[in-house]
C-alpha cells in the first residue's frame, strides 16, 4: 500500500509532483483546495484528514471525498486510522471513546496509526 503523508504546505496550489497513491493523509495546516489538488496529481480520492492548529476551524466540513478524521476511527484495507484536530489541548480531551487506552496513552501527535 503505497501513503502519501502530507503536512504543513504554505503554497496556496500544489506545484510538487504527482504519482500513484493508495491514501493521502493529510495532517494538518493544509489548505482544503491543496488536498484535493494532490488527490488529483496522485490519481486518489482516499483522503483521511486533521485540521492543524494554523487552518481555519469553523466547523465548516471538509469538501468530499475528504473525510475528516477527528476524533474518529476510519479503517482503510485493515488498517484503522484515528485523528485529533490541532487547535487546542489534546491533554484535555478524552479519547478512550476513539481509540484504546494502550494506543490513547502513548497518542502526542495530530494523526496516530494503530493495527
Amino acid at each position: 500500500m503505497k501513503l502519501l503523508l502530507i503536512s504543513d504546505i504554505d503554497e496556496l496550489h500544489w506545484r510538487n509532483d504527482s504519482g500513484q497513491a493508495d491514501l493521502i493523509l493529510s495532517l494538518g495546516d493544509v489548505a482544503d483546495q491543496v488536498i484535493l489538488e494532490v488527490s488529483k496529481a496522485y490519481n486518489c480520492t482516499n483522503i483521511f484528514a486533521v485540521r492543524g492548529n494554523h487552518d481555519h476551524n469553523d466547523n465548516t466540513p471538509l469538501p468530499e471525498p475528504i473525510i475528516d478524521l477527528h476524533m474518529t476511527v476510519r479503517e482503510y484495507k485493515g488498517l484503522r486510522f484515528g485523528g485529533l484536530n490541532g487547535p487546542g489541548n489534546i491533554n484535555h480531551v478524552d479519547i478512550s471513546s476513539i481509540i484504546s487506552p494502550k494506543s490513547a496513552s502513548s497518542c502526542r501527535h495530530s494523526l496516530t496509526l494503530t493495527s
